[in-house]
């Protein structure tokens, strides 16, 4: 079973599409709600969208149906009326959990790539990451799904000149590269048990960027603007070569409000320190 947390429909507001409104529309008007009810009993949950802004086109992407059936939803919504163009619905081979994560449009088909977690065998927990290639007419183009002896959640998706990239939050963590027919082009592994976990991923200037948590420890005295190095923690390039190191930047903050027992402490410290000696 795949927890999630339900809602009762989709609502998408086109007031916040790239396209340019109509001439009757004022600023933050609502030019139309469209609603997703799936054809089950279930909740229908979105999680993300992308603009087609050629086609003029809304896709969504999200789960319908309970959380034991549950399955990964893509619909394609007219951008200025509202009118839905067509919905895909997903059910892996375990019949089981699937669940939308993530949604990106593809500028070299002119269609959209989604992401999501997918149940590999019925009754037994194990998630895998499925990713999905849509055209514009809502026909499949493949499919791929990503799987190890663990735990593959998708937690983020981008898509770059035919490229598609999928993270995921395993143990390690693991990006994955697809080119534009579906096949893997490489898979590297992010992290190591100094990373507690991942949580995004977004293509910003031709970079990959991959946010996360890390944990390591702050050597005794260190004040603000000390950087500690993670050897070895960085991303791995895409020729295979050794990673990179990760570098931390530390900054002290006070409470914003009065701490009487800081301020005891201050005020009895009489240890010799010239705090403007670092800054001469």
């Amino acid at each position: 079973m795949i927890g999630r947390r339900t809602l009762i429909c989709f609502v998408t507001l086109a007031s916040v599409a790239l396209a340019a409104p109509p001439a009757r529309a004022t600023a933050g008007q609502s030019l139309w709600t469209a609603t997703y009810n799936g054809p089950t009993a279930g909740p229908d949950t979105p999680v993300g969208m992308a603009i087609d802004p050629n086609l003029h086109r809304v896709y969504v992407v999200g789960t319908t149906g309970d959380d034991q059936a549950a399955d990964i939803v893509t619909i394609a919504y007219n951008i200025d009326t509202g009118d839905k163009i067509w919905a895909r619905r997903y059910d892996g081979p375990a019949r089981g959990g699937d669940l939308g994560v993530a949604i990106a449009y593809d500028q070299f088909f002119g269609g959209v790539v989604v992401t999501g977690a997918s149940e590999s065998a019925a009754g037994t927990g194990r998630i895998d990451a499925v990713t999905i290639s849509y055209q514009s007419d809502g026909s499949r183009i493949w499919t791929r799904r990503a799987s190890s002896p663990s735990t593959d959640a998708p937690i983020g998706l981008a898509v770059s000149g035919g490229d598609i990239f999928v993270l995921l939050n395993g143990p390690h963590g693991r990006l994955i590269d697809y080119d534009f027919t579906g096949d893997r082009m490489w898979a590297h592994r992010l992290t190591d048990d100094t990373v507690l976990g991942l949580v995004g991923l977004r293509m910003i200037g031709g970079y990959l960027m991959a946010t996360g948590t890390v944990s390591l420890t702050v050597p005794a005295n260190s004040n603000t603007g000390t950087v500690l190095r993670l050897k070895g923690k960085g991303i791995p390039p895409h020729s295979g070569e050794s990673a990179g190191d990760l570098y931390v930047r530390l900054v002290l903050s006070l409470p914003d409000q009065a701490d009487e027992s800081l301020r005891n402490f201050a005020q009895g410290w009489s240890a010799s320190y010239d705090p403007r000696a670092k800054m001469r």
